[in-house]
């Protein structure tokens, strides 16, 4: 078995970050990403088992089980129908399983914090500028407008941008408090591009985004108090974060209203309903589902919202609690592996990608692969170096 070079792990990686990060699609039905699986991901796959670069794993095992209990699901599911779904689903799991047995080494992961950075600046330069442009991506939300990158005349949910957005924030505030080589311009900086994040992250409406935003900064704050002397660059975090706690206070207000139950999350979008008519459904096909495409059935013709707007529940939906535990045991397979110290990376990095996903669609779709794959390099790399991911920063 080939051993794949710094090189091609490093295209996989880019791959990664500009194919599968948040894709524009032009209309709102639209699969985002579909062009760009057919026409980077399905060359990588094939150039990776022309390679030989294909490692037989029990991860890459329950990628292409959960595929077949997708199919499975499907064929014995009162709900599920075959189209372009299934062949989708499975070249993602390819693509996962590609991308997965390359070996990644620390100059990999410094490239793709770095992509993730350009790119997450980029995506936060759009929504700023379609704010101020007026390009609200729609009305009469709770406390404002929305805005995504209408400045650039294509639609895109901002929820997907912000969520990845989120994970470059993660990676930016653990190396200003963690890095060993930070210097304090370096520090300004980052803590600039961070608030700069959060003020894009308001101007979207998104609001469980800007929970895992505000929570993320908080541990990381706390957790490094609780084991660090204080040194003077917690001190421009803390400060910054007030201020905008203190600019926002009326928004932090009407989510916490929101969360909290004194104002109705769910009812506005059809969410509740729609939850409640799937845990229905899975109530009655608890172990394997009701099929691929379960959900789009169930709505058509009816009065719920097109999508279920929550990724795990999809899941079960689809493929029941079999399909459920065979994603789990993908996502986490070697989680016990990793070194001690990256367990806190681990778990903070575990809540930034699921926390969002509660929220959002799309099971065969970008915004969930791309994190299963973050999630695989971490735990690889983690048990490879000696110096684990974090020796990284």
């Amino acid at each position: 078995m080939k051993a794949a070079t710094n090189k091609l792990s490093l295209m996989a990686l880019s791959v990664m970050v500009f194919i599968l990060s948040p894709v524009l699609s032009t209309e709102e039905t639209a699969d985002p990403g579909v062009i760009y699986v057919l026409a980077m991901v399905v060359p990588t796959v094939i150039y990776a088992i022309a390679k030989s670069y294909i490692r037989i794993t029990s991860y890459n095992l329950f990628a292409i089980l959960l595929w077949v209990s997708a199919i499975f699901s499907t064929l014995i599911g009162p709900l599920g129908s075959f189209n372009l779904t299934a062949i989708k689903y499975l070249v993602f799991v390819l693509y996962f399983v590609s991308v997965s047995s390359y070996s990644y080494s620390k100059y990999d992961l410094v490239k793709i914090t770095k992509a993730c950075v350009i790119v997450s600046i980029g995506l936060a330069t759009l929504i700023v500028l379609s704010y101020l442009g007026g390009y609200a991506h729609n009305d009469s939300m709770y406390f404002m407008s929305r805005y995504s990158i209408g400045i650039t005349g294509i639609f895109k949910n901002p929820n997907y941008l912000v969520s990845f957005m989120n994970f470059t924030l993660f990676l930016l505030l653990y190396s200003v408090l963690y890095g060993k080589n930070e210097r304090k311009m370096q520090v300004i900086v980052k803590i600039f591009i961070i608030c700069f994040f959060l003020v894009s992250f308001y101007l979207t409406g998104t609001r469980a985004s800007l929970v895992t935003a505000l929570c993320v900064i908080a541990i990381l704050i706390v957790h490094y108090l609780l084991h660090h002397n204080h040194k003077f660059l917690v001190i421009i975090p803390v400060s910054l974060i007030a201020l905008f706690i203190v600019a926002y206070w009326n928004a932090i207000i009407d989510l916490y209203d929101l969360f909290m139950g004194s104002r109705n999350l769910m009812g506005d979008a059809g969410r509740e309903e729609a939850w409640d008519l799937a845990i229905k459904n899975i109530k009655q096909n608890p172990l394997f589902g009701c099929g691929l495409f379960s959900w789009n059935n169930l709505c058509t013709g009816g009065d719920y919202i097109e999508y279920l707007h929550n990724l795990f529940m999809e899941i079960i939906l689809n493929q029941g609690f079999v399909g459920f535990s065979l994603f789990l045991l993908m996502l986490l397979s070697g989680v016990n592996k990793i070194k001690k110290c990256d367990r806190f990376f681990v778990i903070v990095l575990m809540f930034v990608t699921a926390f969002p996903m509660m929220f959002q669609n799309g099971v065969i779709a970008v915004n969930l692969w791309r994190f299963v794959i973050i999630h695989r390099i971490v735990f690889n790399y983690s048990k490879r170096n000696e110096e684990g991911v974090t020796g990284v920063f």
